[in-house]
């Protein structure tokens, strides 16, 4: 994950403390009233650039404080808003010019909380001075965090947090300096400052870490209390995790894996990993943690997850570098409803030929149908006569009830892939269908069916096994009459551009009556050309038999994540509507649930602070749903597609225009002319037959739409 990288700085007292902050970062042990406000911020990434030697009973200085201030409205924020606020210009505190951890331009977070309004600095001989090292007092300390409460509500939030109560009339109420009355007013009403025993608010006393990170853990829950009303009004419900999720705002396919189950009752359970454990979270209908589960991790490399019909299945392995045929190297486990485990199957080294599974691959797929389960990734290889260990896919057949291994790839399977870098598979027509990002043999996105058939989806330019292709699979979908693969592909033009990082996204479609000629259609979704933003992403997902949505994400050259975007297309890839955006909304790393005609997949809401570089681990998570207008599960009949005439009858050297009729929209199709004999008839792209010597040929006319082809034919008769 990329972080924000500081400069080390020179000063005698720390102001904008780097590093990140590890559990028990205070040496000493807080009060029991303090604890569990200093775990809550821990725990969601709120302490995010500190360093670990604190004293929670020293007193905090007004540069931690602001720091803390400034973590707090950047956990609340969406990248969209981190960009709409920028830093205050670099230099707008003299003080800090050279001393400063510097980043993003030179920029750091006091920048940030001048922007945000936490904090003016002070003037000293007409010069703004941040003066970071001062010990803070309580009544700046009131000033600072209602601005910061302020800000949050007005840009932010866009809504008031609840209050507790009225403000408390403190017995010092008039050693209060005018500037801060109204904010110690504010804080006490919000629950977030209390005086003494004698109810005297002390306004000219330091405050204390533990004092301030009550304050700011209390300012978060009301905060987090309106995030989640807001995220429940909108179709996104806020989860509330008892383990934190570390992820990025950027798009990557690294990014920690997520699976949600939706329950029956409204709930939802979250599966993570973690160190090839499995966590299992249970949520009630309101986002609130039951209870969370570790399963233990088999085998020491987690393959993949894969919600089933009955149950729920683990992929793991183990390395095999010795070779040895007797050691298991793939272990499929499943779990029952309960997440107990039922069963297990395994593969040894000599039963696949592999000394890596899982080995360099993107991901790991697994369909069910019908009792049988499909495991389809990639490995890598026993040593070859070349001295070499080559890539190449995997594919695992289990029998559900059981657990019985009923088939596993050889050397050379019928499916096979050279250097397969990411995986697909689903059942179709009772038999698994498998895609393939391949390198080598085949360089291109592959389609194979079980019987061994392949087709090539946009070959990729390149030399073989060149082990760079710049294309992502995105997924493999089956419909009644065709084969739908979502991807992204730099373009495939000439030598030099399908080198560049320019992918766009793509949706193939792969006509199931003329597979075995390893026909398929193209669909640029995206047009990225100036290297300047690329699709990063893409997912498939099938609604049902005749609806399909693809999502994908772009990255600007800053690495800024853009909206999520998304697109539905009937079976035969004809796109259904206008392509449409969510801001501030990421794809799924994981799996994404259907449920009727909406999408539901789980992502951490605000991974933390710093929203335009880099992200802090999260407690917080966010369903994210997406409600698709669907097709009938079965599509209607495609266009029609009539000649003129069955049969025409010619002389040798005569000509006639063979005219025809479509029901397919103008500019939506392209039709090509075929002949079976040419040495009687010829056909030219227009329709005009020509005879050329006596005889009897079949004319065929052949209308590529949406991906498919219709045809119709004239049988011509030459004297």
């Amino acid at each position: 994950m990329k972080r924000r990288q500081f400069l080390a700085a020179c000063l005698a007292v720390a102001a904008l403390l780097t590093g990140g902050l590890p559990a028990g970062a205070f040496y000493d042990t807080p009060p029991a009233w303090a604890a569990e406000h200093l775990a809550n911020l821990e725990e969601n990434g709120l302490f995010y650039n500190f360093s670990t030697d604190l004293e929670s009973a020293s007193p905090i200085h007004r540069g931690q404080f602001c720091q803390l201030l400034v973590n707090l409205v950047q956990k609340e924020m969406t990248p969209t808003l981190f960009a709409a606020h920028p830093a205050r210009e670099s230099g707008y505190f003299p003080d800090m010019a050279g001393t400063a951890a510097a980043y993003a331009g030179g920029q750091n977070d006091i920048y940030y909380a001048a922007a945000y309004g936490i904090t003016e600095g002070t003037m000293v001989n007409g010069q703004r001075l941040a003066d970071v090292s001062a010990l803070l007092t309580r009544e700046q300390a009131a000033k600072m965090m209602c601005a910061a409460i302020d800000f949050l509500e007005e840009s932010v939030l866009g809504a008031p947090v609840a209050q507790r109560g009225d403000a408390v009339s403190f017995t010092d109420a008039a050693s209060i300096s005018a500037w801060a009355a109204d904010a110690v007013a504010q804080a006490s009403a919000l629950g977030l400052m209390q005086g003494d025993e004698a109810g005297r608010f002390n306004p000219g006393g330091t405050i204390t870490w533990n004092e301030a990170c009550a304050m700011v853990s209390r300012a978060f829950d009301a905060a987090e209390a309106v995030r989640r009303e807001q995220l429940a009004g909108t179709g996104r419900y806020l989860l509330r995790s008892q383990r934190s999720v570390e992820t990025s705002n950027y798009v990557y396919w690294g990014d920690e894996p997520l699976w949600l189950l939706p329950e029956e009752d409204g709930g939802y359970t979250v599966v993570s990993v973690e160190e090839a454990r499995l966590q299992v979270e249970t949520f009630d209908s309101s986002g609130v943690s039951r209870g969370l589960r570790t399963l233990p991790a088999e085998l020491p490399v987690f393959g993949g997850f894969y919600v089933g019909e009955d149950g729920c299945y683990a992929a793991y392995g183990q390395a095999n570098t010795e070779e040895d045929d007797g050691k298991e190297v793939y272990r499929v486990v499943k779990y029952d409803a309960d997440w107990d485990r039922v069963g297990a199957a395994s593969v040894t080294g000599g039963e696949s030929h592999t000394i890596r599974p899982y080995y360099y691959t993107d991901r790991t797929a697994m369909a069910e149908e019908d009792g049988v389960l499909v495991l389809h990734t990639a490995r890598l290889r026993y040593t070859s006569d070349d001295g070499l260990n080559h890539q190449s896919n995997f594919t695992l057949k289990i029998r559900t009830s059981d657990m019985k291994v009923l088939e596993k790839s050889p050397a050379f399977p019928a499916n096979h892939v050279s250097h397969s870098f990411a995986q697909d598979v689903v059942f179709s027509d009772g038999a698994p269908v498998y895609a393939d990002l391949g390198d080598a043999y085949p360089r291109s996105f592959a389609v194979s069916l079980d019987s061994g058939d392949q087709a090539e989806v946009l070959p990729f330019l390149g030399a073989t096994g060149d082990n760079t292709t710049h294309a992502a699979l995105g997924g493999l979908a089956a419909s009644a009459d065709c084969y739908l693969l979502a991807g992204a592909s730099a373009p495939q033009t000439d030598a030099a551009s399908w080198q560049t990082e320019r992918m766009n996204a793509l949706l193939a479609v792969v006509p199931k009556d003329s597979f075995h000629r390893a026909e398929s259609d193209v669909q640029w979704l995206t047009g990225c050309t100036d290297g300047r933003a690329w699709v990063e992403d893409v997912r498939l997902v099938t609604v049902n038999d005749n609806t399909f949505v693809v999502l994908w994400q772009a990255r600007d050259a800053d690495g800024a994540m853009g909206d999520l975007c998304w697109a539905v297309f009937d079976g035969r890839g004809r796109q259904q509507g206008d392509t449409r955006t969510m801001a501030d909304v990421s794809l799924p790393t994981g799996n994404v649930a259907v449920v009727g005609d909406t999408l539901m997949w789980v992502r951490p809401e605000r991974c933390g602070t710093g929203a335009g570089t880099g992200w802090a681990p999260t407690r917080n998570l966010a369903v994210c749903t997406l409600r698709v207008d669907v097709n009938g599960a079965t599509g209607g009949e495609g266009p029609t597609l009539t000649l003129s005439r069955d049969a025409m009858t010619l002389s040798v050297g005569e000509q006639r225009l063979l005219g025809f009729d479509t029901s397919a929209p103008e500019g939506s199709y392209t039709l090509d002319f075929y002949t079976d004999d040419y040495g009687v008839a010829f056909i030219y792209p227009d329709g005009t037959v020509e005879g050329v010597g006596p005889g009897t040929a079949t004319l065929t006319a052949a209308l590529r739409y949406g991906g498919r082809t219709y045809t119709d034919t004239c049988v011509v008769t030459v004297e």
